[in-house]
């Protein structure tokens, strides 16, 4: 058995409040093209949060790099920083002062 509770935005209110009727659930429309340039790097140490980054990243358009700890992060920024538009990191990391 399979159980789906469906939520919706209250325009009004800004809350969330359940879908009585599923019938009313239409998937999200289909995004334009992708056509980004960008490249962003990701510095995380826990890999579940920089998977995450980067599949949403690269599913938008965008090209990712990703450095498991700071150090890392340091070194692909020093041989590609020209490359690199944005820069995404965990404030506080394992290592780093």
């Amino acid at each position: 058995m399979i159980l789906v509770q469906a939520m919706t935005r209250d325009r009004q209110s800004g809350g969330f409040g359940e879908v009585d009727d599923l019938s009313r659930v239409r998937p999200a429309p289909e995004h334009e093209e992708k056509t980004s340039t960008a490249t962003i790097l990701i510095v995380d140490d826990d890999p579940i949060v920089r998977s995450v980054a980067t599949h949403i990243l690269e599913d938008a358009g965008y090209l990712v790099m990703a450095a498991e700890d700071g150090q890392m992060g340091v070194d692909i920024y020093g041989e590609r920083g020209k490359d690199i538009d944005l820069v995404i990191l965990d404030y506080v990391m394992p290592g780093m002062d």
